[in-house]
């Protein structure tokens, strides 16, 4: 991962965080935002930041990627990662639309963007590690490393399932909506569902990951 580029991609979607202010709201308890009548119009609607946020975390993905490719000890679940969540932003660029669900999932790479960083500091367990530099300023690693831990169950567990959860609600309400503006979005859906189906199962399969990677991480600091 590189730092530069998941920090562009998180700011882009924190700095459109008004496009999506309606699915935060929700998130910390509003009862009258995400109103089943809208779906239309977050499916539909048109938002320069949403297709800025859609074209950067489709430039990033594909990098990521490529460096997957390059890498044979890559494991196949981070490649698949990179290959659909690059096809589903380019299908929020063309044909085009979900760009208040593209927004959303652009702020959720803040764990990324802590991970990038804690890396630096890493024991050898992830790839680019600078041997001694974790020993040589542990708070910092230790401090980086609860940040990496936090915001990925917040933001990529908390937040992107809340998001994928009224996604698919917005979904099926298309599939079964008369309106003239969603029906040639139906033509679409399929990809656009198959994408976030996988990723969702990617999702869990990182959560085990982090978790497991959290256990080692304690084990060895009892032992020390």
């Amino acid at each position: 991962m590189c730092l530069l580029s998941t920090t562009t991609v998180t700011i882009c979607g924190y700095s459109h965080r008004s496009i999506y202010s309606d699915l935060t709201n929700r998130f910390f308890g509003s009862k009258t935002a995400m109103k089943s009548s809208g779906f239309d119009k977050r499916l539909l609607t048109y938002h320069p930041g949403g297709q800025q946020c859609a074209l950067l975390f489709c430039a990033y993905q594909l990098k990521n990627t490529f460096e997957s490719l390059q890498h044979a000890d890559e494991a196949p679940i981070n490649l698949l990662h990179h290959i659909i969540s690059s096809a589903m932003a380019w299908l929020c660029l063309h044909p085009g639309g979900l760009h208040f669900y593209v927004a959303a999932s652009s702020v959720t790479e803040v764990p990324a963007m802590m991970s990038s960083i804690y890396i630096n500091f890493d024991d050898g367990f992830l790839r680019g590690s600078i041997p001694g530099l974790g020993e040589a300023y542990p708070k910092i690693k230790l401090f980086f490393g609860v940040a990496s831990g936090t915001s990925f169950l917040l933001f990529r567990i908390g937040f992107w399932f809340h998001v994928a959860y009224h996604y698919f609600l917005d979904v099926r309400r298309t599939l079964h909506s008369q309106k003239a503006s969603v029906q040639k979005l139906k033509r679409w859906l399929l990809m656009y569902l198959v994408c976030v189906i996988i990723l969702f199962y990617i999702n869990v399969d990182l959560l085990i990951t982090v978790l497991r990677y959290i256990s080692r991480t304690f084990i060895k600091l009892k032992v020390e």
